[in-house]
C-alpha cells in the first residue's frame, strides 16, 4: 500500500511568510468571501502551497499600502 501524503503542519517552513484566507481576511479587514473575489479577479495575488491557498504577506501588506494611501486603483468594483 502507497502511503498517502499528509499535507505540512501549520508551523511548517513552507508556510512562513503567508497568511491562510481566514488570517488575511481578518487582517486586510474583509470577510473571506471578498477576499476569495479579490483573488479571483487578480486584484491581489496568491500562492497555493500544499493545496491550500496562501496569501503573502508582502503582497498584503503593498495592498494594505494601496488601500490605505488611496489609490482608486488598488480595488475594482467585483460584480457579484
Amino acid at each position: 500500500m502507497v502511503p498517502m501524503k499528509r499535507p505540512a503542519k501549520p508551523g511548517h517552513r513552507h508556510y512562513h511568510g503567508t497568511w491562510s484566507l481566514g488570517e488575511a481576511a481578518r487582517r486586510l479587514g474583509m470577510s473571506k468571501k471578498e477576499l476569495r473575489r479579490l483573488l479571483g479577479s487578480g486584484q491581489l495575488e496568491f500562492v497555493q502551497i500544499d493545496g491550500q491557498i496562501r496569501v503573502p504577506i508582502k503582497v498584503a501588506n503593498k495592498f494594505l499600502k494601496g488601500v490605505f494611501w488611496g489609490e482608486e486603483s488598488v480595488i475594482k468594483r467585483i460584480p457579484r
